[in-house]
Order: structure tokens, then C-alpha cells, then sequence
């Protein structure tokens, strides 16, 4: 290769991997450094005549020396001047002449592994597939752990089933190509570091590999330059009160809730954080949580007796004036599927105007001061609850945990609390990491600092929900001739209003919707050149219950299938409520879903406090009549 055809960066030799020219031998030295200074005066723009002369070497020679030095090298970069040592091989042996041994001899045989897979590539990749644990057409089940001796029945099959005759090798050697096989899998072990980890020892293992793998970002100097978002599984068990087919009420417990939270990184203060009821949170819960982090923190309506934020602890949005709708510069979380919607990075990226940091699922190594909290949170909070399920079944704290939620009536409203004390509470205790000062206090510091510039959403983007809007288009339906008004069709219902009623001009147009997922009983409607059409209310019975758009969707496939049916003077959400009631008589997830429901027929009316928009007061016929409940062991966690 010419000077000429080289990449700059690969021109540039300070790029390239050097020697210690002092640990060559007295005999070596001399030789390495007039290579050395070839190659350095050639790429620095000396004529090849010149390099030649002063260096006494041809310009064969010369050209050889750049191509070695520029090979990949097994550790991803180019050889570079490593290539100049004596008896360096840059090349791998790669055999021609075929193995013809007899006998109980394994002399003469080396490289035979190596033409045996240029001559049949699919026996490698094969190979490396069984090993690694690779997931293909043929192997879409593995071994936990393939022993060297069935990956050597797996070669030898292979080999017949290609073709290769008894005479040839590995069949006709004494070990049959065993102790080849074995070193060929310490060089895939070399090569692929994570997935040999991953394959032989776990995930635990190849996650702590992997850990510093990513590309590293600069680092974080200043608050909300970078924050952590995660979510957590609580390790409780609650309950709800909800109506019983047979009448009355009855006391039933949840499948375990979500906490999703975002920590900032710099004062490790927690932001904000939202309560999923979701078997596995969605991308309307991330969103949630993110809306959460924004707006104003206000002090929640607590019922448990004697409990109450201490001090001046909160959340940052809600104690700090200029910390309200303060945004970061960069998000960091794992690459799940809720995280990957396209709707949450299009508002990350254009609403809150951040960068996003994606890493692999799986690893919480990647936010190692958010899975601090959540283990501060446990430890110091629900593992000391009598409802505890532990870290695992086989912790001694989980005892009966759904027999002590259902005795001591550990309600998901007090749960909700709970969690928002605890979350105040951890902004006001001293960190070790930030020199033993509380998260809110270095907030405060940076925020008396007059050079710090803290960027705040748009007002626009402030109005509730806003994050979690959709937008559709729609075809405006309708036929003068028969009498049909204009409406539009919009997840099995129609829309209209009376400005789009008069207007038979709109028929066959396509309006842009805004909708609230929260409550689609009203959306917003715009003409195709933007101007505002005014709001659509849904017609008939889907106009007047409040519900969101994931409880309809859930109605609709349910009637699909033939579970559930209404007529024209019921109400789908009470059917659906009756329908979800007799299901979690047997069913735990049906509880959650029934909760959601529930939740989504209370009309939106004043600002929900934080993590309070899940929970409010029950109504007072689904209530059973009891006296004030006290609540063992809640009140104690915090002290």
C-alpha cells in the first residue's frame, strides 16, 4: 500500500500502537529503530528514493513493512509499529497441503483445522454458534453449557455430514482433531470476550464485562447536564377495595407496581418519579414519569396518622423556584422496549430538547447510583414492611406477605404515601458521594451560583398531558344525500360538533387530531392547513363516562372476542368493571387492570400532586364500612 492511498488517520504514526523500544534485546533494538524511522520519515513525507538510501532497504521492502503495520490486528486495532519486531507474525499460518497421516502419529498436522474451515465455512460458523450459544435457524436451542466433549461429537457429525471421507482429517488422526477443536475455542474466547462470558459463566458475569464497553460520555459537570431514568418493582404487596359479583365489597390484593424514577446525576437528587399498575411499564408510564419530573412538586394528602414530610424535604421542582420545569441535557436509560417507542424519543428530543444515552437491557450497572437508590429505598423503606416479599423467596423476611397485606388492609393509596415521603425524605439525607451534603442542598449551591444556566421547557409544552398527547389525521365522513352529517371515526366511535356538522365542504378532507390518552371523550381538531377546528365530543355513550384510551382499546378487544356485550342504553365501562371484578376473584393481574379502569372514570379536575395521579379517594359506596384502619409497621419506616 502507497503512502498516497492511506486514510490521514492512518497516516498520522502517533496514532499507531508502539514499543518499548528499552525492553528489546541489545540485538533487536538496532533493526526495530531503523524500521521504525523508515516508515516515520516515508509517512511524514520523505521521498520513497530518500527512505531507500538513508535506511539501506529496497522499496519492496520498505512497502512490506507499511503493509504489516497497518494489518488488523486480533485486538481491533491496525498492528502499527508492534509489526516491526523480529519474528512477529501478523498473518496467521494458514496450511495448503493436505493432512495425509496414518497410524497413531499426530506430528505434521498443523494448520489442519484451519483449511478444514476454509474448505467448509458452514462447519465453523456452526461451531461458533454451538460455543457461543448462538441463536440461528439450526440451533435455536442450546446446551446450558456444551462440554469440549459434545462439541467434539458435534464437529465429527459435522465433518461426515459435509462430505469429509474417513482418510482425510480430523478422521485420521489418533485424537481426532480434539485438542485442535479446544485451542480453536480459547482463541473464540479471546475474540469474544462477552458472548463466550455470556455462554460459560452467565449474564451476571458478562454484564460486569460489558459495563465499560459503551462509548464513554464526558463527563458531568454541572446539574442536569445528565440524568438516570429506571424503573423498580416494589417489593410489597397492597391491596384495593373493589365490588364483589356476589354484592358488597371485598378486600383484594395487587400484583406488585412500578416505580419509575429519574435521579439527577450531579446532586443524585430524585427528580421526579410515576406508579405503573402494568405488568411491565409502558411508554405512556416513561412519559408519565418524565411529566412528573418537570412540573412543580406539590406536598400530597397524607392519611396514614402521624406521618409527614420532614422539614424542608421535596422534590426539587417544588422547593427550589428556579428548578421548576428545569430540563436536562442528556437522558440515560436501557435499551427496553417501553424506552424504544418512537414517541418517547420524538419528545425527549423535541419537547424537553435532550440528548439520549440507550444501553443494552439488562444491565443496571450502566446506572449505578439509581440502583443505589432503589436498594436504599427497599432497605430503609418496604423490606421493613410486614407485606414484604423480600429479595426472593427464600428471604427470611417474606412471611405470608399476602396474608399480612389482606390482615393489615395495606391499601395502594397509603402505598403511594408512603413512597412520596420516603422520595422527599432521601432528598434531604446526606449523600457521602457529593462531600456528605444533601441532595437538595447542592441543588441549592448551584443554583445560588449565578454562571449556572438552567434551561426550562417552553410554556406551551407545560399545559398537562401535553407530553403524552397524540396526534393523528382522520377522514372527515359523511353524505349530504342521505342525511349523514360530517364526523370522523375515531377508535370505534364518531366525533363531531356543530361547526363540523355545518360544514359538508370538509366531506373526504383529512383533519389533524390531538388527543388526550387520559380521557378521549373530547378531542382536538384542526384543519389541514392548521387552523383550529375546535373540540370533538365522541357521540352517544362514549361522550359521557371519562375513560382513556388504552381502557377503550381493552373494551373493544374484548368484544371482539365475544367476553363482554353491551346494548344501547348501557355503559361499556360499567360492563367492562363487572367484567374485570369477576375476573380477579381468581385473577391478581385483573385487580391491576380493574384499578386502572377505575381510575380512568374519575374526571380530571384539579392538578394531580406528585405520584397522586394513580390514587385518589375512593368513592364512598365502593368504601367498606369499617373503623379508622391503623396500619402496623407503615408509620415505622421512616424512623
Amino acid at each position: 500500500m502507497r503512502r498516497d492511498d492511506l486514510l490521514p488517520e492512518y497516516r498520522d504514526v502517533r496514532n499507531w500502537p508502539s514499543v518499548t523500544v528499552e525492553a528489546l534485546s541489545d540485538a533487536e533494538r538496532p533493526r526495530f529503530e531503523r524500521r521504525a524511522a523508515a516508515i516515520r520519515a516515508y509517512l511524514g513525507g520523505a521521498s520513497i528514493k530518500f527512505c531507500t538510501e538513508q535506511f539501506e532497504m529496497s522499496r519492496q521492502e520498505l512497502y512490506r513493512l507499511l503493509d504489516r503495520c497497518l494489518a488488523p490486528h486480533p485486538d481491533g486495532r491496525p498492528w502499527g509499529f508492534r509489526a516491526l519486531i523480529d519474528h512477529q507474525h501478523v498473518v496467521g499460518y494458514r496450511r495448503v497441503k493436505p493432512v495425509s497421516l496414518a497410524g497413531e502419529t499426530t506430528a505434521g498436522a498443523s494448520g489442519a483445522l484451519g483449511r478444514l474451515f476454509a474448505q467448509h465455512p458452514t462447519i465453523q460458523e456452526q461451531i461458533d454458534a454451538l460455543y457461543l450459544r448462538k441463536k440461528t435457524k439450526k440451533h435455536r436451542v442450546h446446551e446450558p453449557r456444551i462440554t469440549r466433549q459434545s462439541l467434539h461429537r458435534q464437529f465429527l457429525r459435522l465433518c461426515r455430514e459435509a462430505g469429509v471421507p474417513d482418510t482425510a482429517w480430523p478422521f485420521n488422526t489418533a485424537h481426532r482433531g480434539i485438542r485442535s477443536l479446544g485451542q480453536y475455542c480459547k482463541r473464540l474466547d479471546e475474540q469474544h470476550v462477552i458472548q463466550s462470558t455470556r455462554a460459560r459463566h452467565g449474564d451476571v458475569a458478562a454484564r460486569q464485562l460489558g459495563t465499560g464497553d459503551a462509548a464513554v460520555s464526558e463527563p458531568v459537570a454541572r446539574p442536569f447536564q445528565r440524568v438516570q431514568f429506571d424503573g423498580h418493582r416494589i417489593d410489597t404487596l397492597m391491596t384495593i377495595t373493589m365490588p364483589s359479583p356476589l354484592g358488597g365489597v371485598v378486600t383484594r390484593t395487587l400484583e406488585r407496581i412500578w416505580l419509575l424514577t429519574i435521579q439527577e446525576m450531579v446532586s443524585r437528587a430524585i427528580l421526579g418519579y410515576a406508579i405503573s399498575l402494568s405488568p411491565e411499564y409502558t411508554a405512556d408510564d416513561v412519559l408519565r414519569c418524565v411529566e412528573q419530573a418537570l412540573k412543580p412538586w406539590t406536598p400530597g394528602t397524607l392519611s396514614i396518622p402521624g406521618l409527614e414530610y420532614p422539614g424542608d424535604a421535596g422534590l426539587p421542582s417544588g422547593v427550589i423556584p428556579v428548578m421548576a420545569w428545569a430540563c436536562w441535557d442528556e437522558l440515560s436509560y436501557d435499551n427496553g422496549k417501553a424506552n424504544r417507542a418512537h414517541l418517547v424519543r420524538e419528545r425527549l428530543t423535541k419537547v424537553v430538547g435532550c440528548a439520549i444515552v440507550a444501553g443494552p437491557p439488562g444491565t443496571p450497572e450502566r446506572r449505578g447510583q439509581l440502583e443505589r437508590f432503589f436498594g436504599i429505598f427497599e432497605e430503609h423503606g418496604f423490606h421493613r414492611s410486614p407485606s414484604t416479599v423480600g429479595n426472593g423467596p427464600d428471604d427470611p423476611r417474606r412471611r405470608d406477605p399476602e396474608q399480612a397485606a389482606l390482615g393489615l388492609q395495606i391499601a395502594l393509596e397509603e402505598i403511594v404515601q408512603l413512597m412520596d415521603v420516603m422520595i422527599a425524605r432521601y432528598n434531604i439525607t446526606p449523600q457521602e458521594g457529593i462531600g456528605f451534603a444533601t441532595p437538595l442542598e447542592a441543588l441549592r449551591h448551584y443554583a445560588d451560583d449565578r454562571e449556572t444556566w438552567i434551561r426550562t421547557l417552553p410554556l406551551v409544552a407545560r399545559e398537562p398531558g401535553y407530553l403524552r398527547r397524540l396526534t393523528v389525521t382522520r377522514k372527515v365522513t359523511g353524505n349530504v344525500k342521505n342525511g349523514h352529517r360530517p364526523y370522523i371515526h375515531y377508535e370505534h366511535a364518531r366525533y363531531h360538533n356543530p361547526v363540523l356538522a355545518r360544514s359538508p365542504g370538509l366531506i373526504g378532507q383529512r383533519l389533524h387530531l390531538t388527543v388526550n390518552p387520559d380521557d378521549i371523550r373530547v378531542i382536538q381538531a384542526a384543519l389541514p392547513d392548521g387552523s383550529a377546528l375546535g373540540p370533538l365530543t365522541a357521540h352517544g355513550i362514549w361522550g359521557r363516562t371519562p375513560h382513556s384510551l388504552a381502557v377503550r382499546r381493552a373494551i373493544f378487544r374484548l368484544r371482539n372476542r365475544r367476553e363482554i356485550f353491551w346494548s344501547d342504553a348501557e355503559d361499556p365501562m360499567d360492563k367492562y368493571l363487572e367484567y374485570l371484578a369477576t375476573k380477579s376473584q381468581t385473577q391478581k393481574r385483573a385487580r391491576n387492570q380493574w384499578q386502572r379502569a377505575k381510575d380512568a372514570t374519575r374526571p380530571a379536575t384539579a392538578e394531580p400532586t406528585q405520584g397522586s395521579d394513580l390514587m385518589s379517594e375512593e368513592p364512598a359506596t365502593l368504601r367498606p364500612v369499617d373503623p379508622p384502619r391503623r396500619v402496623v409497621g407503615l408509620k415505622t419506616i421512616l424512623y
